[in-house]
């Protein structure tokens, strides 16, 4: 077996890097669904790439590996799929050759072969353009569909005592996600209120949180004593529109920033008064912005990119900092304040005094869709957008979780 480019000087920086291969015959069947089995289970875990499509043409096979860290870490790649390939070549089918199609390497002495926008080979015409082989495919999916419920066996299944747990759903308990934000709050944004922002969270607490790219402002546009104003930040502050109004309707928490520091602004909805609550230490804003949820009473849950914290915010009087978690977290408050859903991590506990973990499962693309009256509803998908293929799960011993945490 010749390796051409397999350990490259140099290469194309890709989002994938593609393999050409030249078995020394034809693959069978049973050859495509050999090497697509193990192709899939030397990618799993946490190596360097992830298993990517395979195409075939005759002879050839095109096999892609995509990073599990682009940008990084390439040469563990390139030496983890060569160690592959030695393994084809010995124990499944002989291979003459094997091309890194983004290796930056001349190689005039290649053979004719299928055409293929990355390959260097002359084109030989008569080859068939690389298409997917189905006995690859139905292997692909097959293992796909193990994992999925390998997966989904672990999720839901029986939580520790004191611990929510997960069970699925046949679907949606309701179609459209988001909160049902009360119409005292939601009529406080005007329509087309500036900066752009859309409802998020749970409708026990719903916030807003900036459309992506959100502009920048120096003022917020709110309807006060049913007037529509431009309430103007203080302390030369801007914001991109996260906001979190208090449940009882008389204040509301804006996300702020100046510079590298973050700040949370205090707006009182009875008379536009405006001061600022809390500030970040230099570098604690990671992500440009602050995420902001109400608890219960008058603490107010803040996240900066480098630690969630509790303040305790009342309408009047000083702000003190209750307690704090280290780590970055997307954070929604929901259940009346006594939940938190750490963004595909889990539930975190409210006790009144301390965040407490009162889940041992992580999901990732697991969002809050739903909160009813007797029902968290879990999604489990890709964030931008619904999809048929989407999973729901609905969080179990709530009641019990609950009880606990008030002690």
């Amino acid at each position: 077996m010749r390796l051409h480019g397999t350990r490259p000087p140099d290469w194309i920086e890709d989002l994938a890097f593609e393999y050409e291969l030249r078995f020394r015959e034809e693959p069978s069947d049973a050859v495509c669904a050999q090497l697509a089995r193990r192709w899939a289970e030397t990618c799993d875990g946490s190596g360097p790439c992830w298993a990517g499509r395979m195409l075939f043409s005759r002879e050839y096979a095109y096999l892609t590996a995509q990073p599990r860290w682009p940008g990084s870490h390439q040469r563990d790649l390139f030496a983890h799929v060569e160690r592959f390939l030695r393994a084809v070549h010995r124990e499944v089918a002989p291979l003459d050759e094997v091309v890194l199609l983004q290796a930056m390497v001349d190689l005039a002495h290649l053979g004719p072969g299928p055409r293929h926008p990355a390959s260097q080979r002359p084109v030989d015409p008569t080859y068939p353009a690389p298409a997917p082989r189905s006995a690859c495919d139905a292997v692909t999916r097959a293992m796909a569909e193990t994992a999925r419920r390998e997966r989904f066996a672990r999720w839901t299944a029986e939580p520790p005592p004191g611990a929510l747990g997960l069970r699925a759903l046949a679907g949606p308990v309701d179609g459209s996600p988001g909160p049902r934000v009360p119409t005292p709050l939601r009529t406080l944004f005007p329509e087309g209120a500036a900066p752009a922002a859309v409802w998020a969270g749970a409708t026990s607490r719903p916030v807003r949180i900036p459309r992506s790219p959100a502009m920048v402002r120096r003022e917020v546009e709110l309807t006060l004593q049913g007037e529509v104003r431009s309430v103007p930040l203080p302390d030369d502050l801007a914001t991109r529109g996260h906001a979190a109004p208090h449940p009882d309707g008389t204040r509301m928490a804006i996300e702020a920033k100046q510079g590298h520091r973050g700040a949370v602004v205090m707006v009182d909805l009875r008379d536009g008064a405006v001061r600022t609550l809390w500030a970040t230490a230099p570098g604690e804003l990671r992500f440009g912005t602050l995420g902001l949820g109400w608890l219960t009473g008058d603490h107010l849950l803040v996240a900066t990119g480098t630690r969630t914290l509790v303040l305790h915010a009342p309408a009047d009087g000083p702000v003190t900092e209750v307690c704090s978690l280290p780590g970055e977290r997307t954070v929604r408050s929901c259940r009346e304040g006594r939940l938190v859903y750490d963004v595909n991590r889990g539930f975190l506990g409210w006790t009144g005094e301390r965040l407490v973990e009162v889940t041992r499962w992580r999901v990732d693309y697991l969002s809050l869709h739903a909160e009813t009256a007797t029902d968290l509803v879990m999604r489990h998908g890709k964030p931008e957008r619904l999809r048929p293929e989407d999973l729901y799960f609905t969080v179990t011993r709530l009641d019990e979780v609950l009880a606990d945490l008030a002690g």
